[in-house]
């Protein structure tokens, strides 16, 4: 090293090119070493704040969304809950028939009719359903096998068996853009004195609820739900209780009549008739009615019950026809 070093002395050109050469890298490393810390610094000074502010900025941001998500997801849950809570006062029309069939077994039919209520006031069906529903499940607007036509909301249904006759079948059409539900509950007791029935004394009752509405071109799909299964009846329904003991029910049954909303009828097309008309009829009853109570009072048969109305406006109307 020293004998290196002495040459270089010896040769001054070559010892002031390397000390030149060295002094310029050792200049070089400080002042990358400087441009790197004050780049560093800058980069932690500029950013830091920076970073800690967008941190603060996006954390206030989620706090102040997700406040408002809970504030709309809870008045909205509330404001559902409430409309499924409200219950509103149903007007029935209870109806008593004192029955005698063919062999002198007399029986005590009971029914209770609600009024039409239009299916887009949820808060009068569902208490209504509350009542005679018996945990079936209601239909809505899509569950009557209903098939819809390309012009003017009109909705068919074919191949259905009337009510009453029970072999004939007809077809539903009618243009609608809303439908009106009266729901039912029927029941029969056996009350014949020392003649009970059942599995070994098995009885049949048989009888059909026609809508006369029907015969004012109004047409009426009716459902009732037995325990084994629903079945529909065009115009009505037909009931065929087999009896295996004193009680038979109570039944769950809907009547779907049409109402189709119009700027000519806002009411709707069919509102005044379906008020005005006598809805009921049990003709196969003619023959063993003995006795017709009629909320609460002995009528005579026929006797037509006049159910009344809950319409567009929710107010309940009763029938001007009783």
């Amino acid at each position: 090293m020293k004998e290196l070093f002495g040459k270089l002395l010896k040769n001054k050109k070559v010892f002031i090119s390397v000390t030149s050469a060295l002094l310029v890298l050792i200049i070089t490393v400080i002042a990358v070493s400087v441009g790197v810390s004050k780049t560093d610094k800058s980069e932690k000074g500029d950013n830091t704040p920076t970073e800690s502010f967008s941190t603060t900025q996006t954390t206030t941001e989620t706090t102040q969304t997700t406040t408002q998500l809970t504030i709309q997801t809870t008045t909205q849950s509330t404001t559902h809950n409430t409309t499924q809570n409200v219950t509103v006062p149903i007007e029935w029309e209870d109806l008593e028939y004192e029955y005698v069939d063919s062999s002198g077994y007399k029986f005590e039919i009971s029914l209770s009719l609600s009024p039409w209520i239009l299916l887009s006031n949820q808060n009068a069906i569902n208490s209504a359903w509350a009542k005679v529903g018996n945990n079936n499940t209601l239909p809505g607007f899509n569950d009557w096998g209903l098939e819809k036509w390309e012009t003017y909301n009109t909705y068919n249904r074919s191949g259905m068996i009337k009510a009453l006759n029970g072999y004939s079948t007809s077809y539903f059409r009618k243009p609608m853009t809303d439908m009106y539900y009266c729901m039912a509950s029927l029941k029969i007791k056996n009350v014949t004195e020392g003649w009970d029935i059942d599995t070994s004394n098995s009885r049949n009752v048989g009888f059909s609820l026609l809508w006369k509405a029907d015969r004012m071109d109004i047409d009426c799909i009716g459902r009732i739900f037995y325990s084994n299964g629903e079945k529909d009846y065009l115009t009505g329904v037909n009931i065929n209780a087999d009896m295996v003991g004193n009680d038979w029910g109570p039944v769950s049954i809907v009547f779907m009549a049409p109402e189709n909303m119009t700027p000519n009828n806002p009411n709707g097309d069919y509102y005044s008739d379906l008020l005005n008309l006598t809805h009921l009829e049990t003709f196969a009853l003619n023959a063993g009615i003995k006795k017709t109570i009629w909320n609460g009072e002995e009528v005579s048969y026929p006797t037509v019950p006049y159910v009344g109305i809950i319409g567009n406006d929710g107010k309940y109307v009763k029938s001007n026809r009783e």
